[in-house]
C-alpha cells in the first residue's frame, strides 16, 4: 500500500467510527426531570416523608420526556424500610413519558417505604437522570367487618335478622384483619350490655359469639360492636350496629284450660270492664280508660247486656245487678234528651250533653238504639213474678 492509499483508508475508517458513535450515543443528549410523582392522589414530596399513603394505590411518575422502558423497569424500585423489595408490574402511557407502577399486593399497614429512581435511568434518546429517592409511610388501612351471620343468617345491614330462635344465639363475625383479643368480649353488646361468650373461630380474623341466656319472643334486640375495638396492628374500627327480631315463644304463659273455662273467663273479664270501670256516680259505661267523666249511651247498652251475663253466670248476685240497673235508670231519667233521644256522650256527674263534634251536640239515634236494645233485653230477662224485678 502506498502513502496515498494509506491516507484514504485512514479517512474512511475515521468516518465509519464517528458515524457508529453518533448512532449509539448522541452528543449533548441532555437530561430528563420528574414532572410529578404520586401514589393514588397523594403527591410525594422530596426530601420530606409523605404519610398516610393509601394501601392499594398505583405509583404514577410523569417525566419531562419519554423513557427507555427497559431502563425504567430496571432502575425504578419500591422497598420497605428494611430494604426488602416490593414486587411490581410496570405499564407506560403518554408516549412512554409516564410510568404506572402497580404493586402485586397492597402496602402493609403503617409501614415505611422508599421509592428509588437511580441515576442509571435513561430517556428514549439517551437522556440522563440525576437520581432521587422518595420516602413514604402507608396508612393504617381498613379494619371492618367483612361478613357477619346470626344463627347462619346473613346479618350485614341493611339485612335484619328475622325469626331468631330464643335459645343458642350464635353470631359469627369475620373481620378484614385480626382483632386485638385483649378484653375482646367487652366490645360486643346486646341491648347495650356485654353479655356474650367469645371464642376465635377458624382464623385469627373470625370471632364467634354465643349468648347463653334465653331471649324473649317477638322482641326486637339491638346488637353492636364498639368503635373502641382495634385490630392487632392498631387499625381503628368504625363501629357496627344492627337489630334482629326473635321468633314466637311457644311455651305456655297461662294454665291450660278447657273451652268452657275459656268462654267463662272471657265473659267474666268483659263483664268486669262494664261493672267495675263504670262511672261511680251514674253507673253508665265509659267510652275508654281515658274518658274520665265522659260516659257513652251506646256503650251503656252493652253494659246492660253485660249485667245480664254477670247475674246469670253468678259473677255478681241478682240483687247487685238490680241495684246497678236502678242507678243507671235513675240517672238516665235526668239526662239531656232531644225529642226523647239521648246524646252520644254525657257528663257522668251532671247528665249534660258532651258534644260529639262541632255540629253533633244533640240526640243520637244510633247510640239511643243500642241503649234501648240493652234495656229491652233486660226487661225480658227479669221475672215478672218477682216484686223487685
Amino acid at each position: 500500500m502506498n502513502i496515498r492509499q494509506l491516507i484514504l483508508a485512514t479517512i474512511a475508517f475515521s468516518a465509519i467510527f464517528c458515524f457508529s458513535c453518533k448512532k449509539d450515543k448522541p452528543v449533548n443528549a441532555g437530561s430528563i426531570q420528574i414532572s410529578t410523582c404520586k401514589i393514588g392522589s397523594e403527591v410525594l414530596k422530596f426530601p420530606d416523608k409523605t404519610t398516610g399513603i393509601v394501601n392499594d394505590a398505583d405509583v404514577i411518575i410523569t417525566f419531562s420526556a419519554p423513557l427507555d422502558t427497559n431502563s425504567a423497569k430496571g432502575n425504578i424500585v419500591i422497598q420497605r424500610g428494611d430494604n426488602t423489595g416490593v414486587a411490581v408490574k410496570f405499564s407506560f402511557t403518554d408516549n412512554n413519558s409516564t410510568v404506572v407502577i402497580n404493586p402485586d399486593e397492597p402496602f402493609d399497614n403503617l409501614t415505611d417505604y422508599k421509592l428509588k429512581i437511580t441515576s442509571s435511568l435513561s430517556g428514549s434518546k439517551g437522556e440522563s437522570f440525576a437520581g432521587i429517592e422518595y420516602s413514604f409511610t402507608s396508612a393504617a388501612g381498613a379494619f371492618a367487618i367483612k361478613t357477619i351471620t346470626i344463627n347462619n343468617q346473613n346479618f350485614m345491614p341493611p339485612v335484619k335478622g328475622k325469626n331468631i330462635a330464643l335459645t343458642n344465639l350464635n353470631i359469627l363475625v369475620e373481620f378484614t384483619a385480626a382483632p386485638d383479643t385483649n378484653n375482646l368480649k367487652s366490645y360486643f353488646r346486646l341491648a347495650g350490655n356485654p353479655v356474650f361468650e367469645t371464642t376465635m373461630s377458624g382464623t385469627a380474623n373470625t370471632v364467634q359469639l354465643h349468648y347463653p341466656a334465653t331471649l324473649s319472643g317477638y322482641t326486637t334486640y339491638y346488637f353492636s360492636v364498639s368503635s373502641e375495638l382495634k385490630a392487632k396492628n392498631g387499625n381503628t374500627f368504625a363501629g357496627f350496629s344492627n337489630s334482629f327480631f326473635t321468633a314466637l315463644d311457644s311455651t305456655l304463659k297461662f294454665p291450660l284450660i278447657t273451652d268452657d273455662e275459656l268462654l267463662t273467663l272471657i265473659q267474666a273479664r268483659t263483664f268486669r270492664y262494664f261493672y267495675d270501670f263504670a262511672h261511680p256516680v251514674c253507673g253508665l259505661a265509659r267510652d275508654r280508660n281515658s274518658s274520665n267523666n265522659e260516659v257513652t249511651t251506646g256503650g251503656s247498652g252493652f253494659g246492660v247486656m253485660a249485667l245480664i251475663v254477670g247475674m246469670d253466670r253468678g259473677f255478681i248476685t241478682r240483687n247487685e245487678g238490680l241495684t246497678r240497673l236502678d242507678k243507671m235508670l235513675g240517672f238516665l231519667e235526668t239526662c239531656d234528651r232531644f225529642h226523647g233521644a239521648w246524646p252520644h256522650w254525657i257528663n257522668g256527674n251532671t247528665g249534660k250533653v258532651i258534644p260529639f263534634s262541632t255540629k253533633d251536640n244533640g240526640g243520637d239515634l244510633v247510640e239511643t238504639a243500642f241503649l234501648m236494645q240493652g234495656l229491652i233485653t233486660m226487661r225480658q230477662y227479669l221475672s215478672p213474678n218477682v216484686q223487685q224485678e
